[in-house]
């Protein structure tokens, strides 16, 4: 796999993976996934730089953000009604983020 953010194709083997691998294979997919989702994360979080916190502090808040996703994304059947991920995934990051920049305040 090719680093960046993956394809619709991509997603979909990883989702499979997660859903119905052997253990090896989902502690894999999740790994992978996570990874690829640091690229999401950043790019996100790129856009709340000149706020008051921390662009490591900002990022840190995005991959719970982005954990809580993957989570709901599993929980609710999120990729039989065909959602990408990756939108899905960035309403997440941005609500941690901006409840992290409303504590600052």
């Amino acid at each position: 796999m090719k680093l960046g953010y993956p394809t619709k194709e991509e997603e979909i083997k990883i989702i499979k993976l997660l859903l119905t691998g052997s253990t090896k294979e989902k502690a894999r997919a999740k790994k992978t996934i996570i990874h690829m989702g640091d690229y999401l994360v950043a790019g996100v979080v790129s856009k709340y730089i000149n706020s008051q916190v921390s662009f490591n502090e900002l990022f840190k808040t995005g991959r719970v953000g982005y954990t809580k996703a993957l989570k709901n994304y599993l929980i609710n059947d999120s990729y039989k009604m065909k959602a990408k991920f990756g939108t899905y995934a960035t309403w997440w990051i941005r609500e941690e983020i901006i409840k992290c920049l409303a504590k600052q305040k």
